[in-house]
């Protein structure tokens, strides 16, 4: 058994969803068009993508995440489909010591409206209270992301705050919103 407890990255499925291992060869381009697109870009640190060199820098990371035993992070699919990847989604940062993890996600904007975001989400965060022995989850959302801020909600993270100008990236501050979701459901 490896340190997260399992050797291989889990597959965890939904009604209408997959969420399954980021294949760094098959989902190489489908990761530099989500992120080259400006729409899912201007709410993350990433992006947006001009060569695929940067698509390959974050794959990387996201393997990183996972061999390293740090976090994971899975490619969003659709369970009727070709399995190709619409989004990701993941827990970016783990800290064992506070039993507690930073999540992250985007998806394709095709798919925005659709509740897959939040079907998505809610899968990974009952994984990680289950199986990380999570007692807190987090997640910093940019001002202006509202959907992102609904489907925290929907889930019932609370509004925790602001960090002003928290974030630098695209050559300026951003401020973030924290939200937060206790294993025991409290406010």
């Amino acid at each position: 058994m490896g340190a997260f407890g399992f050797e291989a990255m889990p597959q965890l499925e939904t009604q209408r969803l997959v969420l399954r291992e980021i294949n760094p060869a098959a989902d190489l381009q489908a990761l530099y068009d989500l992120f080259a697109d400006d729409r899912v870009a201007m709410s993350t640190d990433t992006g947006p993508f001009t060569e695929m060199r940067e698509a390959q820098e974050v794959m990387d990371w996201f393997g990183a995440l996972f061999t390293s035993h740090q976090g994971l992070r899975w490619a969003i699919t659709m369970r009727e489909g070709d399995g190709s990847m619409i989004g990701t989604c993941g827990f970016n940062i783990w800290n064992r010591r506070n039993n507690s993890a930073e999540i992250g996600y985007d998806l394709n904007p095709e798919y925005w409206g659709r509740g897959i975001a939040l079907e998505a989400v809610e899968a990974m965060i009952a994984w990680g209270f289950e199986n990380m022995e999570l007692n807190r989850i987090q997640a910093d959302v940019m001002a202006h992301n509202d959907r992102s801020a609904r489907v925290l909600e929907k889930l019932g993270f609370s509004h925790e705050g602001v960090q002003r100008q928290g974030g630098y990236w695209r050559d300026e501050y951003h401020d973030l919103h924290y939200f937060g979701l206790l294993r025991d459901g409290s406010r």
